[in-house]
């Protein structure tokens, strides 16, 4: 009979192929988006400037710094500088054009785009995430401003960008015509939906792990999903867009707040998953000194520092990156098996996170944003290797509960079951529906004279002989039915059988194979007998109590006994 651990873990098992394949999915449609045909800057025959100071557009033309602008500029580590880039559009058709100039990131603070108009006079789109998003004129997770080309004509375009206090800064902007900045939308939306969805279902198979189970592992799991789930929508600019779109300060100052949330669940789900306390206290130590720091770094954000919890929630990440790995193959080789999904989980994750890190907070890798669209998927993939640990581990504890049930039910001596077991066999038979409808018989047997062969030969010896009673027993009945060392020198069996005859049957066969098979203990041969009762105990009219059924079968291997021994006796109801 399937039990509840079972039933989920088995449809846990067959849910997590859906990530899978969002994994997949969500991959390629990241692909498709990075290869739309859109024109990057950087591609563009563009000049680039950095300034320290702030610069109006008569500033900006007159400066003397101005360089050739490529991958090696896109990506420009943290800062507040201020960054123009300059190029030249052309459109050769007899009508008006537009082009969308669309920021690859989320969290650009403000973007300030300046063109020459048909008429000749200087249009100016000032752009800024620091206004509530019903403010910008199209709605997007990123900030667009579309640029409007003259027929027949160039027009220079000057781009400013920058951030109001150090951050991250990827000058990534891309140029689309109307048709494919639609084709964007629809590609980004999709992916991002994907990705998302796929984490609600992870959550709630979470959450119904939790709730049914009680395992606080799945509600720390759960917990942990909620948490990437909270770092990656700003990130994508969809939290700003569609949750808190008037939070103009939680979308600017709140990524490194939830940054650090991440990291605390993240090692709260790992240090409990991976056993820490049992199997690496030391480890144990790291996890919690490092999730001391994550409260403490959030709580010197909350009051009101920035550049020191910037620096630090970078930092925790990429300590994240390391650790949990190094556990889980600590632990791994120490004999947790699922261990090794959480390895794998995160040495992908890790990879893709420290590599964005460096990536946002230095210049050395020109990727610009690769390396986090990269990171989303991989993000993907580490949440679904951990359901499958997770759904591993809750089989373990499953191999784990049988194994401890059987050893309750078991007795030691014999390898049979006990009393404990017949009385479990007996109520499920009641509680359970058959399909098949033959009575079922208690046959209770009692060895003759035991005391006797413990007085003469010893208590090994009885132990021997209560051996051999239970190899007969396993011998003589069928896999289906539930024997049993009721006490003692008692035994029982719990069987289906065509009739009272057939039950008899075998009971005497086991009588007789015991009779005519003395035990051979050391130099003797000890003789020996044995008695049955035999009861039928439900058959489709009739179902005694667990009281009734022993009562029956008692009296009649009493009738057995008073016989004269080495017999077995029918019970019958009175006035049969």
């Amino acid at each position: 009979m399937i039990n509840k651990v079972q039933y989920l873990t088995l449809h846990g098992l067959r849910l997590t192929r859906w990530p899978a394949a969002i994994v997949f999915l969500l991959a390629m449609l990241i692909a498709s988006s990075m290869g739309q045909a859109a024109q990057n800057l950087a591609e563009l025959d563009a000049e680039y400037l950095s300034s320290e100071k702030r610069l109006n557009l008569e500033q900006a033309e007159s400066a003397a710094q101005w360089q050739s602008f490529n991958a090696a500029q896109m990506n420009q580590g943290i800062s507040n500088r201020d960054y123009w880039i300059r190029f030249t559009l052309a459109n050769s058709t007899e009508r008006p054009q537009v082009r969308f100039l669309v920021s690859q990131t989320s969290y650009l603070d403000n973007l300030n785009v300046i063109y020459s108009a048909a008429d000749g006079s200087l249009r100016s789109i000032e752009l800024s995430d620091r206004q509530p998003f019903a403010s910008r004129a199209i709605d997007h997770r990123t900030l667009v401003a579309p640029i409007e080309l003259p027929a027949r004509a160039q027009t220079q375009v000057y781009v400013q960008a920058y951030n109001q206090k150090p951050d991250s800064v990827t000058l990534g902007f891309r140029l689309f015509n109307e048709r494919e900045f639609r084709q964007l939308q629809q590609r980004d939306y999709t992916a991002l939906g994907i990705f998302y969805g796929a984490l609600a279902i992870l959550v709630i198979m979470s959450l119904v792990f939790a709730v049914m189970l009680r395992q606080l592992n799945a509600l720390y799991y759960a917990l942990f999903l909620l948490a990437t789930a909270l770092m990656w929508l700003p990130l994508n600019g969809l939290g700003f867009q569609w949750l808190w779109p008037k939070a103009v300060y939680w979308h600017n100052e709140g990524f490194h707040l939830s940054y650090l949330v991440f990291v605390f669940f993240a090692l709260q789900f790992s240090k409990n998953f991976l056993q820490l306390a049992h199997l690496s206290p030391k480890l144990l130590r790291v996890f919690n000194a490092v999730q001391w720091v994550a409260l403490v770094t959030a709580a010197i954000r909350l009051a009101g520092f920035y550049l020191p919890v910037l620096v630090l929630s970078f930092a925790l990440l990429v300590v994240l990156g390391i650790i949990i790995p190094l556990a889980s193959a600590v632990v791994w080789r120490r004999g947790l098996g699922y261990a090794f999904w959480s390895l794998l989980a995160w040495l992908l994750y890790a990879a893709g996170l420290i590599t964005s890190i460096i990536s946002a907070a230095t210049q050395w890798l020109p990727w610009g944003m690769t390396p986090l669209l990269m990171v989303q998927t991989a993000s993907m993939l580490e949440s679904m290797f951990l359901m499958i640990g997770m759904a591993t581990w809750l089989v373990s504890l499953e191999l784990d509960r049988q194994k401890a049930l059987s050893l309750a039910n078991e007795d030691p001596l014999t390898g049979l079951g006990n009393r404990r077991c017949l009385q479990a066999a007996f109520e499920q038979s009641k509680s359970s529906p058959e399909q098949d409808t033959r009575p079922s018989y208690l046959i209770m047997i009692d060895l003759d004279y035991f005391k006797a062969i413990n007085d003469t030969y010893g208590h090994d010896a009885g132990d021997q002989v209560l051996r051999e009673v239970g190899q007969l027993l396993k011998r003589s009945c069928r896999e289906e039915d539930v024997v049993t060392r009721y006490g003692g020198e008692e035994f029982a069996i719990l069987l289906r059988a065509a009739d009272q005859n057939r039950a008899l049957a075998i009971a005497e066969r086991i009588r007789q194979e015991f009779s005519a098979t003395p035990t051979r203990y050391r130099h003797h041969e000890i003789a020996h007998t044995l008695c049955c009762g035999i009861a039928e105990v439900s058959n489709p009219q009739w179902q005694p109590s667990a009281q009734e059924m022993m009562r029956h079968a008692d009296e009649a291997l009493y009738q057995a006994k008073a016989a004269g021994r080495n017999q077995n006796h029918v019970y019958q109801p009175p006035g049969s």
